[in-house]
């Protein structure tokens, strides 16, 4: 293809063009620096962001509240955008033309870019659209295509999840309901009620009833935000996996009295030196805090 050629000049420069309107950051409509993106899924210049957040404590797109320890680094995105601006100035000195001078035409609608993996997402105009039930199955046999009006299934755990599956072989004690729910659901052709098939709770350690808790509360518009308000570090959190938990939480991570040790094959008297003026805390109270749907009491899981 000769990109010197007047037609194609127009045909790749409007594709180029819808590209270079896709990476701009809302904030300062420039190209995204540093490509950074919020809890929420929208991504802005890393000092945009940053700044919006420390201002006004909000996503400057959905003014959702935000704080500065829920803001990522976008890794794929920020290739992205470097491989773009050399095509486009390489586009701009061939053809003698500026990118922001071209015509937008015939492009197929933009999706917004996971930041994670760089893959466009599925997203609706219209909030109506949106799905009634985000469901993230993590059972052995996965059902890989539903028809139910309003359910969609999830590939990855966020706050938008309404309903996790897990297996029928969880230990007894938990009284599960089983992951038929789902399967009698898509033989029906429409959510089945969850009541039927909610996990009743661990009854060993008296962890009961936090999905019908967060049932409840996400049915009468309630935030589901388990950690909001709460302040903690983290100790070899290799995984970023007590990261993951509490940022769906919505607490705030950083230099903070109390420190959540992750790893408690650790030696904690050496922590304790370390982190001297902290308070060591078992990884083990997110656990239950989350089996319970509730704050545990901390003081049970102090080091």
């Amino acid at each position: 293809m000769d990109i010197e050629a007047p037609d194609t000049c127009a045909e790749i420069g409007s594709i180029l063009a819808g590209m270079y309107r896709e990476l701009r950051c809302s904030i300062c409509l420039s190209t995204l620096n540093e490509a950074t993106t919020t809890f929420c899924g929208h991504t802005f210049c890393k000092n945009c962001i940053e700044k919006q957040v420390i201002d006004n404590n909000c996503c400057s797109a959905c003014e959702e509240q935000l704080n500065t320890s829920q803001l990522h680094s976008a890794e794929p995105l920020r290739g992205i955008v470097y491989q773009f601006m050399q095509m486009k100035e390489e586009f701009e000195r061939i053809n003698g033309v500026q990118l922001s001078a071209m015509e937008i035409s015939n492009l197929p609608q933009q999706r917004p870019i996971d930041a994670q993996t760089a893959i466009p997402i599925d997203t609706h105009a219209d909030e109506e659209d949106q799905p009634l039930y985000r469901i993230l199955q993590l059972t052995q046999d996965p059902i890989a295509h539903i028809d139910i009006p309003g359910a969609h299934l999830e590939k990855k755990i966020s706050s938008k999840i309404t309903h996790v599956v897990v297996n029928a072989g969880m230990p007894r004690h938990y009284k599960p309901k089983l992951d038929a729910g789902l399967k009698i659901s898509v033989e029906q052709g429409y959510m089945s009620p969850e009541q039927r098939f909610e996990i009743y709770g661990d009854e060993t350690y008296g962890r009961t009833g936090a999905p019908s808790k967060a049932r409840l509360r996400r049915e009468s518009n309630k935030s589901n935000n388990l950690f909001k308000k709460l302040k903690v570090g983290l100790i070899d959190d290799v995984n970023n996996e007590y990261r993951k938990y509490l940022t769906i939480g919505r607490a705030e991570i950083g230099d903070f009295p109390d420190l959540i040790v992750c790893n408690l094959n650790a030696n904690i008297e050496e922590l304790k030196k370390k982190h001297s003026g902290k308070v060591l805390i078992s990884c083990k109270w997110i656990e239950s805090s989350i089996c319970l749907f509730e704050l545990d009491v901390k003081d049970k899981y102090i080091l």
